[in-house]
């Protein structure tokens, strides 16, 4: 008979963002005429979730929530980790089962709940902000920021199959960055992605198509083999 474990699932973050195998501080990154250089790169969610495939003590059937998912209430600010492959970002208690996605919802801080305040009093900056980033467009200094507000879903290819008797599993969540600033060929200047300026919608669908799943049992940032 096996080890009996609490299953347990650490979520960790990652950028996208390696070179030839050696991590760097920042993205870097030119189309062959324009440099973009990203410092910085945070989104705030209010939630994140682990959702169970389809089963019959689900709830979608009439079963408990905890039975169909693990999740944590936020608002949580991710920093995404431009200076190496991953971070952990928490732990969750996961029932077993098979796992195939990872829900969470982008979210601007307003002053529409307790939680909000909480969290604007840390991160003043944050106030109306779902996602900023920061760094120099052909050496000039940019904040680029946006308010997406919604639900983003992340599926796991393959399952994630959480057992009883096996130790810690390791879900990434990778937001790649390197993918925001980028019309086909032509790397944009991030302040055109502004609200009201001509590439906000480019560059929304970018953020938004730059977000996946999967299971990372080395950490290195990558789907396992």
């Amino acid at each position: 008979m096996g080890v009996a474990y609490t299953p347990r699932v650490t979520v960790s973050l990652s950028s996208g963002w390696t070179q030839a195998g050696v991590a760097s501080a920042d993205i870097v990154q030119t189309d062959g005429v324009r440099t973009l250089r990203l410092t910085r790169v945070q989104l705030v969610v209010r939630s994140l979730e682990l959702k169970r495939r389809y089963q019959s003590g689900c709830a979608a059937s009439g079963g408990a929530p905890g039975a169909c998912r693990a999740y944590v209430v936020g608002p949580l600010l991710l920093d995404l980790p431009l200076d190496r492959e991953s971070s952990s970002l928490l732990a969750l208690d996961v029932p077993p089962g098979v796992y195939d996605e990872v829900d969470f919802d982008l979210h601007k801080p307003d002053d529409d709940s307790p939680q909000d305040i909480a969290f604007l009093a840390e991160h003043p900056a944050f106030r109306g902000v779902s996602v900023r980033a920061e760094g120099e467009f052909e050496g000039t200094w940019f904040v680029f920021v946006q308010d997406l507000n919604g639900r983003q879903e992340a599926d796991l290819v393959p399952p994630l199959q959480i057992q009883t008797d096996a130790p810690e599993t390791v879900v990434t969540l990778r937001v790649d960055a390197r993918r925001w600033f980028w019309d086909g060929p032509t790397l944009l200047d991030p302040r055109s992605g502004l609200k009201g300026h001509p590439n906000e919608r480019i560059i929304e669908d970018n953020i938004e198509a730059s977000i996946e799943a999967f299971e990372d049992r080395d950490r290195d940032g990558a789907p396992d083999a």
